[in-house]
């Protein structure tokens, strides 16, 4: 459950959560397996596992999903060699080639046939919502997932008013200012020893600097030549370790010791589960509070653009 890949959004200040009609609401979107003929499926389960059969776990105000999604495995190698297979005996058999719309339709035919038979696989994404904060911190390794998450919570809830998280100053230059030392890095920050450094100019390069010091010569030499930071190591108040991009997405994520020894001991897995969440979804949002000074303020004038009402 602890969130490794944050995709962050603003709510609209007049968003609100019924919490009586709530596990209805997602019930209609609860998971389902995948049918035979189904390339894949996706719903709410419970986020505590088998402690739980809540859709919604509810802490504080805070309110954490868990989106499954079971997908059938059907690799397009496998599917272009059973076409070709059947192709080369229809045109052995009626010594003629095959046009382009009977292969689309061999292909078809074929994913019909092997679709029932493929392997599936099963991922969860994680989110929570801050009432308080206005918030929706999405735990996804793409933006594809994190896409889903949204579109089916929005589905179940007849309405999602979000806005990607945006700072007043460029999270690129802001970077970049704090790597070449015309600005100190701010107050509960420090500078890891990773980095992404790309060229400004069109089909410019990208250099990838691991496990650096980020001061040295080297890094200094190519920020004269006026690359920019787009991926930044940083650790907060000694407690988070992640990498930042300049999209205001927050990857690879590591929790230092000095944050897990807040979390209390519980015996009972529930109350440790709920101990866990309450801990990290404070500790996330205080990041991103933090986050949000360090580049200047959200910027009013894309919070107030309220996207994909619905």
């Amino acid at each position: 459950m602890w969130f490794k890949n944050l995709f962050i959004y603003r709510l609209s200040d007049d968003f609100s959560i019924d919490d009586s009609k709530l596990e209805s609401l997602l019930e209609q979107g609860c998971f389902k397996p995948c049918g035979k003929m189904q390339p894949f499926s996706l719903g709410w389960v419970a986020p505590l596992g088998k402690q739980s059969d809540q859709l919604a776990h509810i802490s504080q105000g805070n309110y954490l999903f868990s989106l499954k999604k079971e997908e059938r495995l059907l690799p397009s190698a496998v599917i272009n060699e059973f076409v070709a297979e059947k192709v080369e005996v229809i045109e052995e058999e009626q010594n003629r080639k095959v046009t382009r719309k009977e292969r689309e339709s061999i292909k078809d035919d074929t994913i019909a046939e092997l679709l029932p038979k493929a392997f599936t696989r099963s991922s969860f994404s994680f989110g929570f919502l801050d009432t308080a904060q206005k918030l929706l911190i999405i735990n996804a390794g793409s933006s594809k997932k994190a896409e889903e998450f949204t579109s089916h919570l929005r589905h179940c809830l007849g309405s999602l008013p979000i806005t990607p998280f945006t700072a007043k100053h460029t999270p690129a230059d802001q970077m970049t200012a704090w790597l070449n030392l015309s600005e100190s890095c701010p107050t509960g920050f420090t500078i890891g020893d990773e980095c992404e450094l790309r060229d400004p100019a069109e089909d410019g390069g990208i250099i990838r600097c691991k496990q650096l010091d980020l001061t040295s010569d080297e890094i200094e030499g190519h920020l004269s030549t006026g690359k920019k930071v787009n991926k930044l190591a940083l650790t907060w108040r000694d407690q988070i370790h992640f990498v930042l991009s300049d999209d205001l997405t927050v990857k690879r994520i590591k929790y230092t010791e000095l944050l897990m020894e807040q979390s209390e001991d519980h015996e009972d897995k529930a109350l440790q589960f709920d101990a866990d969440f309450m801990l990290m979804s404070e500790s996330l949002v205080n990041l991103i509070k933090d986050l949000a000074d360090a580049l200047g303020g959200e910027d009013p004038s894309i919070t107030k653009q309220v996207v994909a009402k619905s």
